[in-house]
C-alpha cells in the first residue's frame, strides 16, 4: 500500500513513522512534510497543499 499523509507537524510525523513501520505499506509520502521525516518518507513540501494539488499529487504517485 502508498500512502499520503498530510500535514507537517509532530502528529503527522508519529502517524507517518507508523506508515513506514508497517508491513503492509511499503511507500510513505508527506506533504507538506518537514525536515524530521527525510529518513522515514518522502516530503513533497509545500508547493503540494495548494487546493486540487493534493489530489494530482496522489494520482501522479498512485497513493492507496
Amino acid at each position: 500500500m502508498k500512502v499520503l499523509v498530510i500535514g507537517g507537524g509532530g502528529r503527522d510525523n508519529a502517524i507517518a513513522k507508523q506508515f513506514k513501520n508497517s508491513a503492509s505499506v511499503k511507500n510513505v509520502c508527506v506533504a507538506p512534510g518537514n525536515d524530521g521525516l527525510i529518513e522515514e518518507a518522502e516530503v513533497v513540501g509545500s508547493e503540494a497543499t495548494a487546493g486540487g494539488t493534493l489530489v494530482e499529487l496522489a494520482t501522479e504517485k498512485e497513493m492507496d
